[in-house]
């Protein structure tokens, strides 16, 4: 909610949403003010998210959840064979978009460092849902934008250091997000 007060007093063009665990590099608001201002069907743009300061390992891009891919990731955990073939194309799509010289159209990018078009807002019913807590709240901004049409990318030029870290403490939270956000999106 804290983000969707700051988001209602905003009084610049494009806003940045970063966790506190992350940090930009040098050259990264102004590559993804660019990418923003090159286009008006782009709504959201991410930079390229290395996990550490040395930048040796880099974050691959997320996807948007559809009953389709927890279908398929859960289908991929009972059958091998299908499995490896979901994780084959999963390994092609991520080295592609991290490969690609130029913007890579997302379906889907984290909340944790990404840049928006103020004016999109209003068309997509708001910053982040209050009925989210913490998790998925940026799942549900994508799906909306992705909704109204708009084009979110990746901004491979751009860099930002997450500090991301996973614990057992977030599965509630997190579970109880994805519940939410399925009883939205995907009710049927």
């Amino acid at each position: 909610q804290a983000c969707n007060l700051a988001a209602a007093d905003a009084l610049h063009d494009h806003l940045m949403l970063l966790n506190p665990d992350a940090f930009v590099l040098p050259g990264c608001l102004a590559q993804l003010s660019r990418a923003l201002a090159g286009d008006d069907r782009v709504a959201a743009v991410s930079p390229a998210v290395y996990w550490d300061s040395q930048q040796s390992w880099r974050l691959p891009p997320s996807f948007l959840p559809t009953p389709w891919t927890d279908l398929a990731l859960s289908l991929g955990m009972r059958w091998r064979l299908l499995g490896e073939f979901s994780h084959r194309r999963y390994r092609r799509w991520v080295w592609r978009s991290l490969q690609d010289a130029g913007t890579v159209q997302q379906s889907m990018l984290s909340g944790g460092n990404m840049m928006i078009r103020a004016n999109v807002l209003k068309r997509v019913g708001g910053l982040f849902d209050p009925a989210f807590f913490m998790y998925y709240e940026d799942t549900d901004l994508c799906r909306r934008i992705t909704r109204y049409g708009l084009k979110m990318l990746l901004v491979p030029q751009a860099y930002v250091v997450h500090r991301w870290q996973h614990s057992t403490s977030k599965h509630e939270p997190m579970s109880h997000s994805a519940a939410i956000y399925d009883q939205k999106h995907h009710a049927g």
